[in-house]
């Protein structure tokens, strides 16, 4: 076929048929279009003939469509471009209807916009699922319940008195917690989260150790290896803290993937904080040779330090990190307030007591207003700059409508 000039060209496109209306393209959009157009020897409408066997197989050979779209296959041109040019350029398609030509590039381009297949399932999303049955059920089993004898974490608590120690209430976060991993545990195995960065690459393999690290604390803790407790709640605080610090660089533009993917370890993570403190004020009670006066320079250094670690999160917008710690501190102030607290009272200096009392409360209030603010700030700047965009796009008698506002 002898080549033609790029108007003979669009009107030759122009009258052998009708560009549907969904078409992506115009002819002037067509690179091949140009001063000179060759048609590719490959390509005869007279007599066409495909290197892949299948695809003359599985396509009508005089069907424009079906060639555009073996062409293709092979990549040597866009499917659509192909379609265009099969219907400019044979003129035996010049009847060719509307109905036809969408139909073609219809079938030319199903194969170019095929969404990919599902990712597979990997390693790490069935060793997070089996870690979080295993972690739920010795936690759960051991820690509360006497099974065996054996005395739950609350009676060994018990037995340690600190001016740490949370009421009981507070240990209900745990509920929240599982709660909310078994939530995060079982959408990492779905299609659309299995893949997912905040997984992968987020979280890794850090959810593996943590639990591993629990498991074993829950056991040193059960058989009061104190000293052992201790080096296994700091194994699972570093990689906790190791995935909050990821989670900066891996932004979530939803509050879905918020709640699924995020939640479970800022929440997590807050309570080992203070849980943290907890048993390292019961490892000096456990020693016994730690005077008191130095056990409330302890307690006062870790009020100091979750008051430290609460701003930090809030100011990086982890908001359930200072929640959590403002409910695990206000906890230690309803305990130290207990009248009924013999053990504390005997053992620590009424002042002592007060001044946690009083440190406590206060710093639980002051990170639940603080991030209270931070959000109404962030929520009125966000609203500023929406409006500062509008008036910037608007016309000038909108801007003046925007002023009047």
């Amino acid at each position: 076929m002898s080549a033609i000039s790029q108007d003979e060209s669009d009107k030759h496109f122009a009258s052998t048929s009708r560009l549907p209306s969904s078409f992506p393209f115009e002819v002037k959009d067509f690179p091949t279009m140009t001063s000179t157009y060759e048609t590719d020897p490959s390509f005869d409408a007279e007599n066409p003939s495909f290197d892949n066997p299948e695809v003359r197989k599985a396509m009508g050979q005089d069907d424009p469509g079906m060639k555009a779209f073996a062409a293709y296959q092979d990549g040597e041109q866009p499917a659509e471009e192909l379609v265009a040019r099969s219907y400019a350029e044979d003129a035996s398609y010049k009847s060719m209807t509307d109905k036809t030509f969408d139909d073609d590039v219809s079938k030319a381009q199903s194969k170019e916009l095929e969404s990919p297949a599902s990712p597979s399932l990997q390693a790490i999303n069935i060793a997070n699922i089996i870690c979080y049955i295993a972690n739920v059920s010795i936690v759960f089993i051991i820690g509360s319940t006497n099974i065996s004898d054996i005395p739950t974490n609350a009676e060994i608590s018990a037995k340690y008195p600190t001016l740490l120690t949370p009421s009981g209430y507070a240990f209900s976060i745990w509920g929240v917690v599982f709660l909310a991993q078994l939530i995060w545990a079982v959408a990492q195995l779905l299609p659309a989260y299995r893949a997912c960065d905040l997984v992968i690459n987020g979280v890794g393999w850090n959810y593996v150790w943590i639990c591993i690290a629990q498991i074993a604390w829950t056991g040193f803790f059960a058989q009061e290896y104190i000293l052992n407790s201790m080096i296994a709640m700091i194994f699972i605080l570093i990689p906790l803290m190791i995935v909050l610090f990821r989670f900066r660089n891996h932004m979530t533009n939803d509050n879905q993937s918020y709640f699924l993917l995020k939640l479970p370890f800022e929440t997590h993570a807050a309570w080992i904080m203070a849980a943290s403190l907890v048993n390292f004020s019961i490892l000096l009670v456990d020693m016994g040779w730690f005077s008191k006066n130095f056990q409330v320079v302890v307690a006062v250094l870790s009020i100091l330090l979750l008051a430290g670690a609460g701003f930090f999160f809030t100011m990086q917008e982890q908001y359930a990190v200072p929640c959590v710690i403002g409910w695990a501190t206000l906890a230690i102030a309803i305990k130290l307030s207990d009248p009924y607290n013999i053990s504390m009272v005997e053992r620590f200096p009424s002042a002592a007591i007060s001044g946690l009392e009083f440190a406590a409360g206060g710093l639980a209030a002051f990170l639940w207003l603080f991030v209270l603010t931070k959000i109404y700030i962030l929520d009125a700047r966000e609203a500023s700059s929406n409006q500062e965009t509008l008036l910037n796009d608007a016309s000038p008698a909108e801007e003046d409508d925007y002023v009047k506002l």
